[in-house]
């Protein structure tokens, strides 16, 4: 597990990053010089025009979500988000190469990718949203909004993502006029990529980890993380380094004791019975055992 990666600064000698400082003055360049290379390559079409919004809405967010979202420490980079933008990158590179195969501008391709991904991300957030309404509302309706944005605390589900992508790729594919066959082949290999290293970041953020194995080469997570919090919770995993088997008519028997844990340095061995702890008899469903 490695939740956050690094933390990005709040300003650099002494000049602010986030807000109206650097970082909001380099995306206008990077914004102007897009738009610029687009209407000389392509004229002032509509897709300048669908660039506009998107600009002008992520320059907002640095100008004015960033700031909120910055810590003591800055803006925490998230190992699940940076799999995120590594699997998007990858994954358009990957789509321009099979879009030339099958006879598609890529220029066409990028923009779907770009589309599909944005709506993929606000079809994911909603859907966690909606899910899980309780823990957003209550307050004003500022801070009801603030909490609905602030995805850097966490927040997607897949479902939700699939479903927006998908839709923003029907609407596209008509707008655009791009034969759907050959599209869906040349989007179908960077689709499973981008999942795969997608999953590199559920793994990081110690998310979606699946079922206790007992196999050789498991994946062990450290106490107090997240997939370590949840199997403690369903009893899949042991206290103080054991695991206990049996009946409710029988004392408890040990299953497991892990090397240097607690149990272990107490001389716990796997097939002893617990008759007692700390002095208190174990009770079963007839009469407590004798210690």
């Amino acid at each position: 597990m490695w939740q956050t990666l690094f933390y990005i600064p709040r300003e650099i000698h002494g000049v602010p990053l986030f807000g109206f400082g650097l970082l909001l003055a380099a995306w206008a360049v990077f914004s102007a010089a897009l738009l610029a290379w687009h209407i000389r390559k392509h004229g002032f079409d509509d897709e300048a025009r669908g660039y506009l919004p998107v600009l002008l809405l992520i320059g907002a967010a640095i100008a004015f979500l960033l700031p909120r979202l910055a810590g003591p420490q800055g803006v925490p980079v998230r190992g699940y988000g940076a799999m995120l933008v590594l699997a998007v990158v990858v994954g358009s590179a990957l789509s321009v190469v099979r879009a030339r195969q099958v006879g598609i501008h890529p220029d066409t391709v990028l923009s779907l990718v770009f589309w599909v991904f944005l709506c993929g991300i606000v079809g994911a957030r909603l859907f966690y949203v909606v899910e899980y309404w309780p823990q957003f509302r209550g307050g004003s309706l500022t801070e009801t909004l603030f909490r609905v944005l602030n995805i850097a605390q966490g927040g997607l589900v897949i479902y939700g993502g699939i479903l927006g992508g998908a839709l923003a790729l029907v609407v596209l594919m008509r707008l655009y006029r791009v034969p759907a066959l050959p599209l869906l082949d040349a989007v179908a290999a960077p689709a499973i990529l981008g999942l795969a290293i997608g999953r590199i970041g559920c793994l990081l953020n110690g998310c979606c980890f699946g079922g206790v194995c007992d196999l050789p080469w498991a994946m062990r997570f450290p106490a107090g993380s997240p997939p370590y919090v949840a199997q403690l919770q369903r009893g899949q995993i042991g206290v103080q380094g054991i695991r206990l088997a049996g009946n409710r008519f029988d004392p408890p028997r040990v299953e497991q004791v892990e090397p240097d844990s607690p149990a272990a340095r107490a001389g716990l061995k796997p097939g002893d019975r617990l008759l007692s702890v700390d002095g208190t008899p174990v009770e079963t469903a007839g009469e407590p055992m004798p210690c």
